[in-house]
C-alpha cells in the first residue's frame, strides 16, 4: 500500500515507479519503504495526505516545510486548497458514519475511499470535532475564493488557511 500512498495512482506512473524500484533495488527480492522514499516521486495528493496529518497532529512546522516544499514544485495554490478541502470533507463524512456505527470496511465502501486513508481518516475523525471539520471546510472555499477574485496572493491566502487550521482547532 506504501506506494499507492506515496505515488500517482496512474497505471502509467505506478509502472514508471515500478520500473525505477527494480532498477534500483537490483536482486534484492524485497523493496523497502526506505526505498519507496529514496527513489520514487510523491504525488502532490500524498504531500497534501501528509500536510493533513501534520495539521491534525498539531505540528505546525511540518504542515508548513510540505506547504513550502509544494510552493518550491510551483504546485497549483488552487489544486492543493481543492486537495485539502477533499480531505477534511471526507474526514468529516468519516466521523459521520462513525456516528452511525459504521465499520472502516464499510465506510471505506460506502465513501470510495482506500482503506489505509480510512484508517488515517478515523484517528482524525476521532479526534475532531464536526464543527472544526466544517469550519476548516469553510476555511477551504474561502482562500479558494480570494484567490480566484484576486482579493489575496494565492500563496499568502494558503499560509493564513494554515494559520487558521492550528488556531481553530477543537478536539472532541
Amino acid at each position: 500500500y506504501y506506494l499507492l500512498e506515496h505515488c500517482d495512482v496512474g497505471m502509467t506512473s505506478i509502472k514508471n515507479e515500478i520500473d525505477k524500484l527494480v532498477h534500483y533495488c537490483g536482486n534484492r527480492e524485497t523493496i523497502r519503504r526506505q526505498d519507496i522514499e529514496a527513489v520514487c516521486t510523491k504525488s502532490v495528493e500524498s504531500k497534501v495526505f501528509n500536510m493533513i496529518d501534520a495539521i491534525m497532529d498539531n505540528n505546525t512546522q511540518l504542515a508548513f516545510e510540505l506547504l513550502n516544499d509544494m510552493i518550491t514544485l510551483k504546485e497549483p495554490a488552487v489544486k492543493i486548497i481543492s486537495l485539502l478541502s477533499k480531505h477534511f470533507y471526507d474526514i468529516l463524512k468519516v466521523k459521520l458514519l462513525l456516528k452511525e456505527g459504521a465499520t472502516a470496511e464499510s465506510i471505506a465502501n460506502r465513501v470510495h475511499i482506500p482503506h489505509f486513508a480510512v484508517k488515517k481518516y478515523i484517528k482524525h475523525a476521532q479526534n475532531f470535532s464536526v464543527q472544526y471539520l466544517h469550519s476548516m471546510i469553510q476555511e477551504c472555499l474561502k482562500a479558494d475564493s480570494d484567490i480566484k477574485s484576486s482579493k489575496m496572493n494565492e500563496w499568502v491566502a494558503l499560509h493564513m488557511f494554515m494559520v487558521k487550521c492550528g488556531s481553530n482547532r477543537k478536539m472532541v
